[in-house]
């Protein structure tokens, strides 16, 4: 289904099933999978490609993106009021903003913002699997490989690189040129450079150093016990 609203560029192809919903915007050579979900007012730009089964909402995707099948970008973030009688999701009214070059995994959940945009930059690598709070900022070039998790508002500057099974809890910035271990838990900001590991996460080398002496540690009650 295509709205009489929506306006497709030369060369669009758009998959069986598909809906295209009022005044979205799509430009030219862009390949729109079967089963795909476009809501109203999005712009998907040039030479983009998305997935089976991708749902997009409030959003706006620049110029050669691709977003693997079954991707939802644009949803309501988890933002809520607790209350005792009737806890309630907090209205987003926010977007998604993807920037050129980036590429989205299968799987992967994008939040919109609540205020403000989530923002992902330019040639931004995002593995399978990966989940991104809202108002989180993403900045050109970073690298994050399956099963990160971002928690709401969480920054990362440019060149950042996060191996598999990552957490970085709400409101932690992440300097430039950082790199975070696999299976990570960060609790806490890093600075420009940094090199981080462990749970909870620190400067690598310290970490490494702390599980050096944790095994000596254990190595010497062992030598111990067995001389007793």
């Amino acid at each position: 289904f295509i709205h009489k609203t929506a306006k497709l560029g030369n060369n669009v192809f758009v998959g069986a099933y598909s809906y295209i919903n009022e005044g979205v915007v799509i430009d030219d050579d862009t390949y729109i999978s079967e089963r795909v979900s476009v809501s109203h007012n999005c712009f998907i730009g040039k030479e983009c490609f998305l997935g089976v089964g991708t749902v997009i909402e409030c959003a706006i995707i620049g110029n050669h993106v691709i977003i693997s099948s079954n991707t939802v970008v644009g949803k309501t973030g988890f933002g809520f009021i607790p209350n005792k009688s009737k806890t309630r999701i907090t209205p987003h009214i926010g977007g998604v903003f993807i920037a050129e070059g980036t590429n989205v995994g299968a799987g992967c959940t994008i939040d919109r913002g609540l205020i403000d945009d989530t923002h992902i930059g330019r040639y931004v690598m995002i593995d399978n699997q990966v989940h991104i709070g809202h108002n989180s900022v993403i900045d050109d070039f970073c690298i994050l490989a399956g099963q990160v998790g971002l928690s709401g508002s969480v920054t990362l500057k440019k060149n950042v690189i996060i191996g598999g099974d990552v957490s970085i809890k709400d409101n932690i910035t992440i300097g430039e040129d950082s790199i975070i271990a696999g299976a990570s838990k960060v609790f806490n900001s890093f600075p420009k450079g940094s090199h981080i590991g462990g749970s909870p996460a620190q400067d690598i080398n310290a970490w490494k150093r702390m599980v050096a002496q944790q095994r000596l540690n254990l190595k010497k009650r062992k030598n111990n016990k067995n001389g007793s």
